[in-house]
C-alpha cells in the first residue's frame, strides 16, 4: 500500500480503492458519508474512554498519530 509521501497514487490505483471501500461500504449497509462514534482505548490524541467521532471512511492517522 505504502505512504505516499513521496508519490502520488496512479489514477487506476485511486480507482481501486474507491471501488474496493464502495463495494464493502454497500456488502455492510453503510453509508459513506456517515459517521461513526467509537470511545477510544487512549493513544496520544485522545485519552482512554473518549467518545470520538470518526468518518464512516477514515484512515488510521485519523485516529492518532502514525509514522506508517
Amino acid at each position: 500500500m505504502g505512504n505516499f509521501s513521496r508519490a502520488t497514487p496512479t489514477n487506476a490505483q485511486q480507482d481501486a480503492l474507491v471501488k474496493l471501500l464502495a463495494w464493502r461500504l454497500d456488502v455492510a449497509h453503510v453509508d459513506p458519508m456517515s459517521t461513526v462514534v467509537y470511545t477510544s482505548g487512549g493513544n496520544a490524541k485522545w485519552r482512554a474512554g473518549k467518545l470520538v467521532t470518526l468518518r464512516a471512511i477514515s484512515g488510521h492517522r485519523d485516529t492518532g498519530p502514525s509514522e506508517c
